[in-house]
């Protein structure tokens, strides 16, 4: 029987409407070899209590069940790498504390994962949101080579539906970029991507990915987020870049335009910024598949007319 230690990591932040949930999915699992961190944030209110709850129901799991309780707030990047420097499993997988996932999740992937001797083992998934989508992955867009397109750059570089072999991660010491809140499975998760010599994938859905918490830091853009999102960027970029030939330049500029797109996007638009920051991105702008009122906001900066662009939105506002 197929059956290597398996690694669950979850950081726990401002997610005690949810916690619960994803807590019962995951040590509801119908695989039995796993080993859980829970990852307290230093959150404020009650999802550690809600998670101590939930444990109790599950008294066979409850040995292998670590919580780290962080005393000061270290954010999520941080709160990532310190269980994957204590994990033991052979197979690690980072799950949201807002979503919840099917408990065959690990009966499925794991024996993928051998069978094929993959890196990285993916599942389809559901979007919930106001109704649920279903959300088909294929391998081939995940490996190495689905870097390329840029069109899907990103919808395939989230943690949360990939088990990764732990060697992956420690051999090429591809860990989360500490700093960060946002943007932090896109830091760590291309880099794998790029290295990993095996992907696979099952059409199963067996992750939920909640798109209500009005809560998670992937909702609101502020300064910091802005700032984790270009720093994440000259990260990967920068490990991509230097480790190829130039193949990946569309897709690693089209993440430089979708970062910096930021600059612009909120109440207190930079143009300058936006115009001074990867200019070298600003060739392929209509490459890109953003929709044509956009693509004129960019036209409107880079050519320092921008207040036309203002106007037009004061005077429809």
């Amino acid at each position: 029987m197929i059956n290597p230690l398996v690694t669950i990591i979850v950081p726990v932040y401002k997610a005690e409407n949810y916690i619960a949930r994803c807590a019962k999915s995951l040590l509801g699992q119908t695989y039995d070899n796993i080993e859980y961190f829970f990852v307290n944030d230093c959150t404020p209110d009650n999802s550690v209590e809600s998670l101590v709850e939930t444990i109790k129901a599950y008294p066979e799991r409850e040995k292998n069940v670590n919580i780290i309780n962080f005393e000061s707030n270290k954010g999520h990047a941080y709160a990532r790498n310190v269980a994957l420097k204590q994990a033991s499993g052979k197979y690690v997988i980072q799950i949201d504390a807002d979503d919840w996932v099917e408990k065959d999740l690990l009966e499925v992937l794991v024996p993928i994962a051998e069978t094929n001797n993959s890196d990285i083992t993916c599942c389809s998934f559901y979007w919930e949101g106001e109704s649920q989508t279903y959300c088909k992955v294929y391998s081939e867009n995940v490996g190495k080579e689905g870097l390329m397109n840029f069109k899907i750059l990103l919808e395939n570089s989230a943690h949360w539906n990939k088990l990764i072999k732990l060697s992956l991660i420690r051999d090429n010491n591809i860990y989360c970029l500490e700093g960060t809140n946002n943007w932090v499975d896109v830091g760590q998760v291309i880099p794998l991507r790029f290295m990993a010599n095996k992907v696979s994938s099952t059409d199963k859905a067996l992750y939920h990915y909640n798109v209500g918490n009005i809560n998670s830091v992937s909702r609101k853009l502020t300064p910091k987020r802005i700032e984790d999102m270009l720093r994440v960027t000259d990260h990967v970029t920068s490990f991509v870049e230097n480790r190829s030939n130039g193949e990946y330049s569309l897709s690693m500029n089209y993440l430089k335009f979708y970062a910096k797109w930021a600059l612009i996007a909120g109440d207190n638009s930079s143009y300058k910024s936006w115009r001074e920051k990867y200019p070298e991105s600003n060739k392929y702008l209509f490459k890109y598949p953003f929709p044509t009122s956009r693509k004129i906001l960019f036209l409107c900066a880079l050519y320092h007319m921008s207040f036309i662009y203002e106007l037009a939105k004061r005077l429809s506002a």
